[in-house]
């Protein structure tokens, strides 16, 4: 099965358009692609807006960058049925 996107490039990042799905709603974002990663992140204030908080967390984590560290948690998302 083939599926296209559309993508934009901004310096050396892939930005994709998605809709994230929670528990209690979902939300159209801007994300970065990292087509290296096993996992995706999302900014506290995304995570909560859809509804996943500390209490959901499987295991918390740190997050280090060139720029930052930052902690953070782990939620599980099973993949999406045709029904999300």
């Amino acid at each position: 099965m083939r599926s296209e996107s559309s993508f934009e490039i901004d310096a050396d990042l892939i930005i994709i358009e998605a809709i994230v799905i929670g528990p209690k709603r979902r939300a159209h974002v801007r994300l970065v692609l990292d087509t290296g990663s096993a996992l995706t992140t999302l900014v506290p204030d995304i995570a909560e807006a859809i509804g996943y908080s500390s209490a959901d967390r499987i295991a918390r984590s740190t997050v280090r960058s060139a720029v930052a560290e930052e902690r953070r948690i782990l939620v599980e998302r099973n993949a999406p049925t045709n029904g999300d």
